[in-house]
């Protein structure tokens, strides 16, 4: 599924560098697969975030706004719903110029993220290709070291082996999504033959 790609420094995800999309296709055509992973994803998230200390200012004005536009729950249903698909999940840490403190957080596209073997550096991209790319922004890793600019954090579970890319969960039952939309496609295009010939 992982391959270096020489003088890029990401590492293609899967043959055609688009396992990403794939796993999106399965969640996006299988109705099965998706209520699964949508409901893992909401009880995972629960009831959202409270802090420990409701006197504390800061931790409730982080919660209630992670970035311009979204609360830190609307952040973390996105990334638990990554977690299902993809078993990882990308943000995107902005550092305030002056303060050198965490500014904002965003969720990042998994399908548009690449990284490097170690996952130092990252490459983001609209849209990926096996060959060749255009308009590839590169960022370093989340480091509390180096507050300044914008990095990524790649939260991922542990699957054995030393791979730069998450597997998901599911692995073992990708024939089983496949063979579920290729029925429900048969069914269709059968359906389609049946009314051409009325």
């Amino acid at each position: 599924l992982q391959i270096e790609k020489k003088n890029s420094g990401w590492v293609k995800f899967g043959s055609d560098n688009k396992y990403p999309e794939y796993l999106l296709s399965l969640f996006e055509q299988s109705s099965k697969h998706a209520s699964l992973c949508q409901q893992k994803a909401v009880y995972v998230t629960g009831d959202g975030w409270v802090p420990e200390d409701e006197n504390v200012l800061a931790a409730k004005a982080f919660i209630e706004k992670v970035n311009p536009k979204e609360t830190l729950l609307d952040l973390t249903r996105k990334c638990d719903l990554d977690t299902e698909i993809y078993n990882g999940y990308y943000l995107e840490i902005h550092w305030g110029k002056l303060t050198k403190t965490i500014a904002a957080i965003y969720h990042l596209d998994y399908n548009k993220v690449r990284t490097n073997k170690d996952n130092t550096q990252f490459w983001v991209a609209d849209e990926w290709k096996e060959y060749s790319q255009t308009e590839t922004k590169s960022y370093l890793a989340f480091n509390p070291e180096i507050r300044e600019g914008v990095q990524i954090l790649y939260v991922k579970q542990y699957s054995p082996g030393k791979r730069p890319y998450a597997i998901p969960n599911y692995i073992a039952g990708i024939n089983y999504i496949q063979s579920d939309i290729d029925r429900k496609s048969t069914r269709l295009n059968s359906s389609h033959t049946d009314i051409s010939r009325m």
